[in-house]
């Protein structure tokens, strides 16, 4: 018995009305928020400034679902395209305020550095920075920096002029 094919190309008529669904869905406005809060994280880690990432995360998340819930109590679905134009995106910058976060306590940052003594590997620690932890005062997250000495400089220069 020769095997059926079930899948066969449409014909031009059945094409003219033809929608294509797969390849052609369009990013919600909450995974373009996350997008741009992962950069805003990011940028915020290599600035060497603390940044409330869950803040940031948490706060759109609940608009988003609040919203969700309304329209699904209202309609019985989300419409996404309604609900991407109905939720305002709030600003990043506010989660990276330096009044939002206290400093909690200042660390060493320790490096393991091996020298090799009569053939043998020693290691030993040796400072490198300091780890700098910070506690948002909304949502009491921590988040620990490590700031080299160069960079310790530099920061102290900027407060010298």
């Amino acid at each position: 018995m020769e095997p059926q094919e079930f899948f066969r190309q449409p014909t031009d008529t059945e094409k003219k009305d033809f929608t294509p669904i797969i390849g052609t869905r369009v990013e919600t406005k909450w995974e373009k928020y996350r997008k741009e809060l992962i950069v805003k994280d990011q940028e915020y880690t290599e600035k060497k400034k603390p940044f409330c990432f869950r803040c940031a995360r948490s706060d759109f998340k609940k608009k988003y679902d609040d919203k969700a819930r309304d329209l699904i109590e209202k309609k019985g679905y989300v419409d996404y395209s309604k609900l991407d134009k109905t939720v305002e995106t709030p600003e990043l910058e506010d989660y990276g305020k330096p009044e939002r976060f206290e400093v909690v306590k200042e660390s060493k940052a320790m490096e393991d550095v091996p020298t090799f003594v009569s053939g043998r590997s020693v290691h030993h620690k040796v400072q490198t920075g300091i780890h700098r932890d910070y506690k948002c005062k909304v949502c009491e997250g921590l988040r620990s920096i490590m700031i080299t000495f160069e960079e310790l400089e530099k920061e102290a220069k900027k407060k010298w002029m």
